[in-house]
């Protein structure tokens, strides 16, 4: 396993005054006392100010029946399909609110990135989006996409239903992926890692009481302790090769530190990064943001090693 800490580079908007832009719309939008709906509409309304992405053609289709965008790079051939899973505590986001980052993705990896508008908790509580998402990468395979052109990206919740897609692929033996790269994964729905009390007043973006309500919609009785809602706690095995990013700043960091641990333990092929003074998933803030740039030509040069 290669561990790395490393000091974020300074970009058009410094650290401070972008820490400070994101603790300010966290408290607006990240509110377990404000009711979902709400949420929501506050997630959209944020979401309009955002300009269109430039360099990209976006198109609506689905796959496994299950709907999709299709953000492809322009004037670009492409073999490869980038499957990514948004995160949103399995409960808010969808493809368009991600549509930024999706975007950057497509022209910096030069792939296709399908990105699944997965079935959403309270309303559909688990397992509808692991459902979804393996619906999705069926389908895809089905459309005679090779398994060994696909790669799997996931954010928060999004890294979770990554790696409980893994699982189950590798528990039905199907094909795996080629790759999987994951952005401050929450993987571990038992909430009770240390850096839930040691970076709570560090993190500017999520609390613990947050991620426990959001936990409490999507699991709906179900135990914690079930692998297929804790990937961090299934067979890690024979998984195809990850790379993970997360700030040092999050309590979701020894999410992190967790999964690539017991990758590494049990043989798996897993690089760690662990971004200095970085929130969580960070990579959200690449229209302003050098550190999330970074990141995504990171992404791009571990997955030229995989597909």
């Amino acid at each position: 396993m290669t561990v790395h800490y490393a000091e974020a580079p300074v970009g058009r908007v410094s650290l401070s005054v972008n820490k400070t832009l994101v603790q300010g719309i966290s408290r607006y939008l990240l509110n377990e006392n404000v009711a979902l709906d709400v949420t929501r509409k506050r997630f959209e309304r944020i979401n309009a100010l955002s300009r269109s992405p430039n360099g990209v053609m976006i198109s609506q289709t689905e796959y496994g029946g299950v709907p999709v965008e299709v953000v492809d790079p322009e004037h670009q051939s492409h073999a490869r399909t980038v499957l990514y899973c948004h995160g949103g505590g399995f409960c808010i986001g969808s493809p368009k609110i991600h549509r930024e980052l999706t975007a950057w993705l497509a022209k910096t990896l030069g792939a296709r990135i399908v990105v699944p508008g997965y079935r959403l908790a309270p309303e559909h509580p688990y397992p509808s989006a692991p459902d979804d998402i393996l619906s999705v990468y069926r389908g895809l395979v089905a459309s005679g996409v090779s398994s060994k052109n696909i790669v799997m990206i996931g954010d928060s919740a999004g890294g979770n239903l990554v790696m409980v897609t893994l699982q189950r692929l590798k528990a039905l033996r199907e094909m795996l992926p080629a790759g999987a790269v994951l952005y401050s994964p929450w993987v571990d729905l038992r909430c009770m890692t240390e850096s839930y009390v040691t970076k709570q007043a560090a993190d500017p973006m999520l609390s613990g009481s947050w991620l426990r309500s959001m936990r409490e919609h999507y699991c709906h009785g179900e135990g914690f302790n079930n692998s297929d809602i804790s990937p961090v706690l299934g067979d890690l095995s024979a998984m195809p090769p990850i790379l993970i990013h997360v700030g040092s700043e999050e309590v979701l960091l020894n999410d992190s530190l967790l999964l690539a641990r017991h990758l590494k333990e049990q043989g798996g092929e897993v690089q760690l990064k662990v971004w200095e003074k970085l929130w969580h998933v960070f990579q959200a803030q690449i229209e302003i943001f050098e550190p999330a740039r970074q990141s995504v030509h990171e992404t791009r040069d571990f997955l030229a090693s995989v597909f």
